[in-house]
């Protein structure tokens, strides 16, 4: 009889699609930016791409970088249904 750690193992390996888009486009704003801009101020909803911060610096920088940003997040990260910044 298995225990019921070995059935648990196999969840491991799953992972949630939005961690993989939260992580994709904080590491594509770092390398566009080179901010750092935490996963957890990330949210994802049809296609746009929401980013929760108080800096207007940081607002801005995303706004002129928009495209790159993007493009980044398509072609190196390899995610699509990425549309929009806000």
């Amino acid at each position: 009889m298995q225990s019921i750690s070995f059935f648990l193992d196999r969840f491991k390996k799953f992972s949630r699609p939005d961690i993989q888009i939260r992580e994709s486009v904080s590491k594509a704003i770092k390398s566009e930016i080179g901010a750092d801009v935490p996963e957890k101020d990330i949210s994802v909803k049809e296609g746009v791409v929401y980013i929760k911060t108080h800096n207007s610096i940081l607002k801005n920088e995303l706004f002129l970088k928009k495209k790159n940003i993007l493009d980044t997040i398509q072609n190196v990260c390899g995610i699509k249904n990425i549309r929009d910044i806000k």
